[in-house]
């Protein structure tokens, strides 16, 4: 990806509020402390006030580690189930990822270790999924047939099975991408931090990159809530939120809520992985 990665700056947010004017709601998610101590600590530093309907405005836990995936990693996606977790992974001493699975039997087992999942990736630079339409329908972004990103996807019968041969859906350039859990809407960031929804009527009807529709504007990467209604992503090494009102409205408020990179919401809203500058890090919905 071509913004900052690697360390992740200490970050303390503090006068969120002063931003939107007013603290009506309170989300929680502590900043990244000193990981002397082996976990995320600091006070909540984080209360702000967002405009979105009640399914978007739960409070996050404080964030917690999930040492078995570490830093080395990128691009977390987390299956519809939890049960499957995408990631991406550069080789050492080359600019090209790969895509990586990590299973688990339950969602309150720890991830197995990842492993490659050779149906999504190639010898070019892949990354960058994810996943759609009951976990059947992948979706990652790929310079296999050019030097830039285009997004590729490939389909499988369900969770844990092979993958069948990709094929490019979307021939524009893109830098972060993410897609609705029926497959029926896709969002994609064009670099400069412009990010477009282009929406389709059935799963078997191609998405025309002409059709897009500018929904936010300072999104890097992003990771949309199922419902639509709230979009995360990172800068640099900072982590924001932007919401909105209706599923084809513009998102605004933005708010910075932690230090850390590769925000990945749950399809359900109810769960945020990201990466610190040491391993994944997740916050629930209290």
């Amino acid at each position: 990806m071509e913004l900052v990665r690697g360390s992740v700056a200490m970050l303390v947010v503090s006068g969120a509020c002063a931003l939107v004017g007013g603290c009506d709601v309170v989300f929680r998610l502590d900043h990244v402390g000193s990981h002397g101590d082996g976990g995320v600590t600091g006070d909540v530093d984080d209360a702000m006030t967002v405009d979105a309907p009640p399914s978007n405005t739960c409070m996050l836990s404080p964030s917690v580690f999930v040492p078995e995936i570490t830093a080395n990693y990128e691009d977390p996606a987390q299956s519809g189930a939890k049960l499957e977790l995408f990631l991406s992974l550069y080789d050492t001493g080359v600019a090209l990822a790969d895509i990586y699975v990590a299973r688990r039997e339950a969602v309150s087992d720890p991830w197995g270790v990842p492993l490659v999942e050779n149906g999504l990736s190639s010898t070019a630079d892949d990354t960058d999924p994810v996943l759609a339409q009951n976990d059947t329908l992948a979706l990652w972004t790929s310079t296999r047939v050019a030097s830039t990103r285009k997004i590729f996807q490939a389909m499988r019968d369900g969770p844990n099975r092979p993958f069948n041969t990709p094929m490019i859906v979307f021939d524009s350039t893109v830098s972060g991408i993410d897609v609705s859990p029926d497959g029926l809407t896709l969002y994609v960031c064009d670099g400069n931090g412009v990010m477009g929804q282009i929406s389709r009527a059935a799963t078997t009807v191609p998405w025309l990159p002409t059709a897009a529709t500018v929904v936010g504007n300072g999104i890097y990467f992003p990771s949309v809530a199922g419902d639509g209604l709230t979009v995360y992503y990172h800068r640099n090494t900072t982590l924001y939120r932007q919401t909105r009102m209706a599923p084809s409205g513009p998102f605004s408020n933005e708010v910075a809520i932690a230090a850390g990179t590769d925000a990945n919401i749950s399809d359900d809203g109810r769960e945020l992985l990201y990466f610190t500058d040491t391993s994944l890090a997740r916050a629930t919905c209290q």
